[in-house]
């Protein structure tokens, strides 16, 4: 699968997660402006590319020769919104598609695969204000 569909599908999980949480009144999202959020996770620039390990050929294999996916952050995410994306919206996703992960997912939050701009007019919270 190429690195633009994933993202998509992503950007889609967690879109319909973010939703399903704003319905049910869910303790994690009411912090977060329902107008502000959901056009953000809707820019495909919010959301982290994923490489798996044969596109990889640089990353060496986990040592169970398990298949992963190599997560790279994008530069300007500030903590709040990397806590947002994978410790709300992605386990929501999980839950509500009734499928498991089947790659493990690592994450190098000091490593990025491309320098990426800021989202255009991305919430104040959204931004690491270090970089």
């Amino acid at each position: 699968m190429h690195v633009n569909a994933r993202l998509s599908e992503k950007k889609n999980r967690r879109v319909k997660a973010a939703i399903k949480l704003y319905e049910r009144n869910d303790a994690n999202i009411q912090e977060f402006d329902k107008d502000e959020l959901l056009p953000m996770l809707l820019q495909n620039d919010c959301h982290s590319i994923e490489q798996s390990d044969s596109e990889d050929e640089s990353r060496q294999k986990l040592p169970n020769n398990k298949r992963f996916l190599h997560v790279y952050d994008r530069e300007w995410r500030s903590n709040k919104l990397k806590h947002l994306l994978r410790n709300v919206l992605d386990p929501e996703a999980e839950y509500i598609q009734h499928a498991k992960k089947q790659r493990e997912r690592i994450y190098d939050d000091d490593m990025y695969f491309t320098s990426s701009e800021p989202l255009k007019n991305a919430p104040e919270w959204a931004l690491d204000k270090a970089k």
